[in-house]
């Protein structure tokens, strides 16, 4: 969190927070009248109102935070926010008369693994704002594993020793023969 006047008086042109910091709280960054330019990190899931109070320069603001809570009227209507699409900041920009311009999404692809009984998929994640959703299951791969067989001897019986890949329920077991 960036507390109450934090950041204030400052004479920074440019400023880009902290990706890990999850709230601007009331008058954040009060009186930057320096500040042209502010980068808010995805983690960013709450701003409150008057947060960029008296920030008279600021003309552009990236909101890398694909869902945050804006709080009454914390940007300054002159300011432009810079979004990806659908997200909660093209919102509030839509709705309090600010210029906004997309930056698009930019997607990459992970692979949640399948496991030997459950489905995975592939998660499309933006790399700018963490929008995410999912695509393309992966089906299940199936029970892998290596057998050793375990000749019998003179006072042991004999088995197979099956070690699993994959599985989590059957790392490793014996089969005993009669």
């Amino acid at each position: 969190t960036i507390g109450e006047r934090a950041v204030c008086f400052t004479k920074l042109e440019s400023i880009e927070i902290s990706q890990g910091v999850t709230e601007l709280s009331q008058y954040a960054f009060y009186s930057n009248r320096s500040a042209i330019e502010i980068t808010i990190p995805k983690s960013i899931k709450h701003i409150d109102r008057d947060a960029f109070y008296m920030c008279t320069s600021l003309t552009k603001i990236t909101v890398c935070s694909y869902d945050c809570e804006f709080v009454e009227n914390p940007v300054p209507s002159s300011a432009t926010i810079y979004t990806c699409n659908g997200s909660t900041a093209q919102s509030y920009a839509e709705e309090y008369g600010n210029p906004v311009v997309s930056i698009g999404h930019r997607y990459v692809d992970k692979v949640l693994s399948s496991s030997c009984t459950e489905f995975g998929y592939v998660l499309k994640e933006c790399t700018v704002c963490g929008d995410s959703y999912e695509t393309d299951e992966v089906k299940a791969s199936g029970h892998q594993y290596t057998e050793k067989i375990i000749s019998p001897t003179c006072s042991q019986q004999g088995y197979t020793v099956k070690k699993y890949k994959k599985c989590y329920y059957h790392p490793e077991y014996s089969v005993f023969r009669r």
